[in-house]
């Protein structure tokens, strides 16, 4: 198993972690405490497998009721975050309606096209 900066670190108890997110085809994991890591972790194993990755565990208290739009996601939480909202947040969302990482990403690039959604700091999201 690798740690979510992707070292051989082992990690022994997955339950220490907020969040948990799984290639189901090679079985890799990444406990981790940050949201933003798991889409890191996204990021570098899609690039080198092609895999896509399922979060498996989330500390998030979810509203299912907003539905599969990252504007309104990214609103509702903003307020909450200084600096944005972690895209991993709106990922981990995301993935509790049926939309995985790579179509959150997808999504977000998209709106930040439109001017919807801007990076005040990296991987962290505010809505206009």
């Amino acid at each position: 198993m690798t740690t979510p900066r992707g070292d051989d670190t082992p990690i022994t108890d997955d339950t220490q972690h907020e969040y948990i997110g799984r290639c189901p085809h090679c079985e890799t994991a990444v406990p981790t405490d940050d949201p933003n890591d798991l889409v890191a972790f996204f990021r570098r194993h899609h690039r080198v497998t092609g895999h896509q990755i399922l979060i498996e565990q989330s500390a998030l208290d979810l509203d299912e009721s907003v539905g599969q739009d990252v504007v309104d996601r990214v609103r509702r939480r903003q307020g909450a975050f200084d600096n944005g909202v972690p895209i991993g947040i709106v990922a981990v969302e995301m993935s509790a309606v049926g939309v995985g990482i790579g179509e959150t990403l997808s999504r977000i690039h998209d709106q930040r096209l439109t001017g919807a959604l801007y990076e005040p700091v990296d991987d962290h999201l505010r809505a206009l």
